[in-house]
């Protein structure tokens, strides 16, 4: 037996557009264009008959599911589909001259998936939490298709454990906000096959903002 399992990115909200790092410590807004983003992929998944969706806790990932949320699917938000937690860096500048949030993406980068920033996850810490969160949502029976609508660095991280790739591996995978991917779930293997990463067609009558 097969699941289907879908996996988007939120839309944007002013701290992506502003490149700020917005991890787990901040829950924001989407801004009008990121829920403008989010309705378009909710459109674009209309015919698709979902089973359930899950979010994270934060609330930039359910408002970019509204539309299918209106629609009465089951959903629940579950805290291991949360963004990592950057500690000190949360609400910093990306690249803002001195010390700035490289500093402990490029140990991940060099080899080191347990750096973390003070006060913040390391990638091994939210990959754990996201193995238990999935378990218990492959587990789930009457489920076959489903959605998960997560954040940047957390599709990152899930990438590297359904394709069984280090997590320095995490920087191949580069999810815009509300890229579609699409995996096949073989519930007997246990296996995961990517179908689709990334799908942003649905942006494209959309002006950047």
């Amino acid at each position: 037996m097969k699941k289907t399992i879908y996996i988007a990115r939120h839309g944007q909200t002013d701290y992506n557009k502003a490149d700020l790092v917005q991890g787990r410590a901040i829950d924001a807004h989407l801004n009008d264009y990121g829920q403008a983003q989010g309705d378009a992929m909710s459109e674009a998944l209309m015919k698709v008959s979902f089973d359930k969706i899950y979010t994270s806790s934060l609330q930039r990932t359910w408002e970019t599911a509204r539309l299918l949320l209106e629609k009465g699917y089951p959903t629940e938000a579950v805290e291991g589909l949360d963004e990592l937690h950057y500690g000190v860096y949360e609400n910093t500048p990306i690249n803002q001259e001195g010390d700035n949030v490289w500093n402990v993406m490029n140990q991940w980068i060099e080899g080191n998936p347990k750096a973390k920033a003070e006060g913040g996850e390391s990638p091994v810490e939210v990959q754990n939490r996201q193995k238990e969160a999935l378990e218990g949502i492959l587990a789930e029976p009457n489920e076959q298709t489903i959605l998960l609508v997560m954040h940047s660095r957390a599709i990152r991280i899930l990438m590297c454990t359904l394709l069984k790739k280090p997590l320095t591996e995490m920087h191949t995978f580069t999810p815009k906000n509300t890229g579609i991917t699409k995996f096949s779930y073989d519930t007997v293997s246990k296996t995961f096959e990517l179908i689709e990463f990334n799908n942003t067609e649905h942006l494209e009558g959309l002006a950047p903002q």
